[in-house]
């Protein structure tokens, strides 16, 4: 049993699909960790260069941050389970990152 949410779902989508002719075939429940991928599998995907060794990379990814901003304008968006892609060269992003980070774990 999948719970009522899903059963009014699938209720839904089957009377929807029948209406143009089509059978619906099955409903999968959201997961999470079916929308949100692993710091492995980003690396992996991207041929990516972490910039910290953390313990585990079978944390999810549930945000990506683009760091083409001002350091003072992306800090807002920092939180955890958030994935910074930036290029190198952006030591203010990287520090702003770094320094907002060690904040939340205090």
């Amino acid at each position: 049993m999948l719970g009522p949410k899903v059963d009014h779902v699938t209720e839904f989508a089957r009377r929807g699909l029948k209406r143009k002719g089509l059978d619906l075939l099955g409903v999968i429940p959201h997961q999470r960790v079916l929308s949100c991928p692993t710091v492995a599998l980003v690396e992996e995907e991207l041929k990516a260069e972490r910039l910290n060794k953390p313990d585990n990379l079978n944390g999810l990814v549930e945000d990506v941050i683009v760091g083409a901003m001002g350091a003072q304008n992306a800090v807002s968006y920092f939180r955890h389970g958030a994935l910074l892609i930036t290029p190198g060269d952006r030591e203010d992003i990287l520090l702003a990152a770094c320094t907002s980070l060690d904040a939340q774990k205090r």
